[in-house]
């Protein structure tokens, strides 16, 4: 149900078409017309929703790596790292700046607030409330990888409107020292985690050629959610089988 649909009966689809309606309604669009406002809204959505959909998806994938590099290796930076950037290049998922960050903080501050739903790996007593977090974490994760297109466009991070503590935090302490603008993208760029790369981690990232790195736009969403169901199923079972 990724694609809006006017006749799709999905309940969110349906109560995504009522807000709309009750939106335009009470005279918030320029659109005079309900149906061309609404068709609008669809053709602009649809054109990039399987791009948004890779996002949450790659997401997921990195969240369950770094989870599960936590429950291997304990607090060890550089093999947690490693992992991480190993699992993401077998997914063919890209390594965006700012998960680099959210990966240097979580191996440099595993208490951090933005982690503790879901930093206890050891000691999950509700796989499914467990799960849930994940989710909520991963989403959140997702969110923040749009910061590409934001920075100029939008004051910072309004698309996140939010008092999760946790979230804010996690967005302060990845802030970037600078940002890099390529063509309609401004690219966010941490110089200590750049330096590291190429001392410890630059056999992930060194190509022979641009047409080797990893985009967005190489795998079908299919693709992408077939890699995150098999990650989350040996996700859950890592956990499942701990006490065995």
């Amino acid at each position: 149900n990724y694609k809006l649909n006017k006749k799709n009966k999905n309940e969110t689809q349906v109560a995504f078409f009522y807000t709309l309606k009750v939106l335009h309604k009470e005279g918030l669009f320029k659109e005079k017309k309900e149906k061309v406002f609404i068709n609008s809204i669809i053709k602009q959505t649809n054109r990039v929703i399987e791009y948004y959909g890779t996002f949450g998806f790659t997401a997921h994938i990195f969240l369950f790596s770094m989870l599960e590099a936590r429950y291997k290796f304990g607090k060890s930076p550089n093999k947690i790292q490693d992992y991480v950037y190993s699992e993401m290049r077998k997914a063919k998922a890209p390594i965006e700046n700012r998960l680099k960050a959210i990966l240097y903080l979580f191996t440099e501050n595993p208490g951090h607030s933005f982690f503790k739903k879901v930093k206890d790996i050891q000691d999950v007593k509700n796989l499914n409330k467990y799960m849930k977090e994940v989710d909520n974490t991963a989403r959140d994760i997702a969110l923040s990888l749009l910061e590409k297109y934001m920075y100029g466009k939008l004051d910072i991070y309004p698309f996140m409107a939010t008092d999760d503590a946790g979230l804010i935090k996690m967005l302060q302490d990845t802030k970037p020292d600078y940002i890099f603008k390529y063509d309609v993208m401004e690219i966010p760029v941490h110089k200590k985690i750049n330096k590291d790369m190429g001392k410890k981690h630059l056999k992930f990232f060194e190509t022979s050629s641009p047409k080797n790195g990893v985009f967005f736009q190489d795998g079908s969403l299919k693709e992408v959610m077939d890699t995150y169901k098999n990650k989350k199923d040996n996700f859950m079972s890592l956990i499942m089988d701990k006490d065995k």
